[in-house]
């Protein structure tokens, strides 16, 4: 308590969180949330992330199936290049108490992910996943191979088609994390 001529006034303090994490681990974080409200169980999801912490991912996808056909698809790319840029003209330090971001995830991201559940739901849908490694794990047929085998995935493999006719793709780039992109596509 301080006082101030006749009266006392009791002290005020202001407290702040900041809430920082590594670059890399944030972009983590995204795939994480990604993964696990698309429905990828955990113990396939922890490889995955360790590979996508490796920078051996730069793609995962979530989709449905009907009739042969995807019906809906939502894709989370990062840019590795991009991300060592940022890293390196910004630093590898990355504030996540931003405007949007609950629990450490992007707008983008938990909205896009969380449709792909409930479209899942409501078609009775299991949503099925695909990954896009990177140049140097493609540029490498017998690592590349491992890589999949290693995280469930077959080596190689395509994904149905999508029908014919006109598809809508949406391309949202990740609030506040640049070397991120989701993309919402639908038949």
């Amino acid at each position: 308590m301080r006082e101030t001529g006749r009266r006392t006034v009791p002290n005020t303090y202001t407290r702040t969180h900041t809430y920082t994490k590594l670059r890399t681990e944030v972009v983590r974080d995204q795939f994480e949330l990604f993964l696990r409200y698309t429905g990828m169980k955990e113990e396939r999801r922890e490889g995955l992330l360790e590979a996508i912490a490796r920078f051996e991912v730069e793609a995962v996808a979530a989709y449905l199936v009907r009739n042969d056909f995807r019906l809906v698809e939502v894709e989370l790319e990062v840019d590795w290049d991009l991300h060592a840029l940022l890293r390196r003209a910004e630093g590898d330090l990355f504030d996540t108490d931003l405007p949007g971001w609950e629990n450490g995830g992007a707008p983008e991201v938990d909205q896009y992910a969380r449709q792909m559940g409930r479209i899942s739901k409501r078609f009775s849908l299991p949503i099925r996943h695909w990954i896009q490694v990177t140049g140097a794990v493609r540029s490498d047929p017998q690592r590349h191979r491992a890589l999949c085998e290693e995280l469930g995935f077959r080596f190689r493999s395509g994904v149905e088609s999508w029908p014919a006719g006109k598809r809508a793709d949406r391309r949202v780039p990740v609030q506040d994390a640049s070397e991120m992109t989701i993309h919402r596509r639908e038949a």
